[in-house]
């Protein structure tokens, strides 16, 4: 199958390659609920903790607190969790010092570090070849200040983390440059974000150029929540609600985040390109640490009482759907595409998986995403057809950075949609390239017709 290369110049823009593959895949999008089988990823026996997913691959952390290191399941080459070529790697296993919070993003894992007697950020590249386990992967020390370094967040090139240098915490980042690799010789290097030492500014993710952080006194707040575009070098509020705004989440045009304005944790969400704030769920007791993928947002709820469940919600359907409830205490969830992973207590903590499906009906039977979209193909396709050609009518000789960033990141979606055997994957893939060119066209100023 044809693929689109990389884009350079205005004439490589439209590649007929895409318009059949499109054609091939692209399907339409359907509210989620649970409906797959649990694939364990971890249960060793010792506690494994701290997991975060991106694309085909989940990190976490494995042994007793004080001594935990860092590993990876990858899915292999298939891309489908739970196969036979699903495989596990070593990440860190530093034994000077333990790590925590992994995140991953594309080719790169980010962590701290108390190997060198305070806490640092450090970060692990999958090489040359992009594969993680081979041989050609690389560690790095991402900081090496003798302050301390916390909790970082990684996305396409940049790396943000919370930063004591000055005394109170402030947030900053690291530019791994354009290829997006950590270590390689374009790296641009370290950068302070926020500079204010009349509070704190703490607990930065990441999404673009978009870094959201709550802002307020540590440890226990009051917390608001604040917004830095690293295009402009601008600061905005989000929320700024009684009670505390708290662990924040962040993909595309939509913050979410834990708010305790009623009393107990709740999940609101604000949409950046409206600067509307809205409530996803204030069910009694608590919803606490939401993750976002697309459209989905996941979080762990103790609206029964008894126990942690996970829930989730459509923001393009406003609906709420359960996804693991009444089987065991479930916690710290976390999401990319169709897969769900979180701790499970059954045991002791392991790490779980399962794939949310199209609604199904019974008997039970999995939705094939190929022939969902056959009755509406046609109309999508015209959808992309148009928009490609508009881009490619306004697309400047000299490509702006920011645009060539987008047109690399919809390559790369096309890329991962084009190479998995899941066809649930490649359509949030497809998703998220279209995406992309809604996003270039807000950079080109442009509206294409549809």
């Amino acid at each position: 199958m044809i693929m689109w290369d990389r884009v350079i110049n205005k004439g490589d823009i439209m590649k007929k390659g895409v318009l059949m593959m499109l054609s091939l895949l692209f399907s339409i999008s359907l509210v989620v609920i649970y409906a797959g089988t649990e694939i364990p990823i971890a249960n060793t026996g010792t506690d494994e903790v701290e997991p975060a997913i991106d694309g085909s691959t989940i990190v976490y952390l494995l042994g007793p607190y004080g001594s935990l290191d860092i590993y990876g399941y990858n899915a292999g080459p298939d891309g489908i969790f739970g196969n036979a070529d699903d495989y596990t790697f070593v990440i860190s296993t530093n034994p000077e010092g333990y790590q925590q919070a992994p995140r991953i993003n594309g080719k790169t894992v980010v962590w701290y570090d108390h190997r060198n007697g305070n806490y640092d950020i450090y970060g692990y590249d999958a090489g040359p070849d992009g594969i993680f386990g081979n041989g050609d992967d690389n560690e790095v020390q991402v900081t090496t200040d003798t302050s301390d370094q916390w909790f970082p967040d990684v996305q396409d090139r940049y790396i943000v983390w919370n930063d004591s240098r000055h005394g109170r915490w402030e947030i900053y980042g690291y530019d791994m440059g354009p290829d997006k690799r950590l270590g390689t010789a374009d790296d641009v290097g370290e950068f302070r974000i926020t500079n204010n030492q009349l509070s704190d500014d703490y607990n930065p993710e990441i999404y673009g150029n978009i870094v959201v952080y709550q802002k307020g006194t540590y440890p226990n707040g009051p917390w608001d929540l604040y917004g830095y575009d690293l295009s402009t070098s601008t600061e905005f509020l989000i929320s700024n609600a009684s009670g505390n705004q708290q662990d924040a989440a962040i993909y595309g045009n939509y913050v979410v985040w834990t708010d305790y304005r009623n009393g107990n944790g709740d999940i609101y969400g604000y949409n950046l390109s409206t600067s509307t704030e809205f409530p996803i769920v204030t069910e009694s007791l608590s919803q606490i640490t939401p993750a976002i993928d697309g459209n989905i947002v996941v979080w762990q709820d103790y609206r029964s009482g008894s126990m942690w469940d996970i829930y989730g919600y459509d923001l393009s359907t406003s609906t709420e759907f359960p996804i693991r409830t009444g089987i065991s205490k479930s916690t710290e969830v976390d999401i990319c595409n169709d897969v769900v992973t979180w701790i499970d207590w059954r045991k002791d903590k392991d790490i779980y998986a399962l794939y949310i499906s199209p609604p199904v009906t019974t008997p039970p039977v999995r939705a094939n995403p190929i022939a969902a979209f056959i009755p509406v193909k046609n109309y999508h396709l015209r959808q992309v057809n148009t928009c490609l050609e508009c881009i490619e009518e306004n697309l400047p000789e000299d490509v702006p950075e920011d645009v060539q960033a987008l047109l690399d990141e919809m390559q790369e979606h096309i890329d991962n949609a084009n190479t998995t055997g899941n066809s649930i994957y490649a359509n949030n893939e497809l998703l998220k390239a279209l995406k992309c060119a809604e996003d270039i066209q807000e950079k080109l100023g442009i509206t294409c017709p549809l």
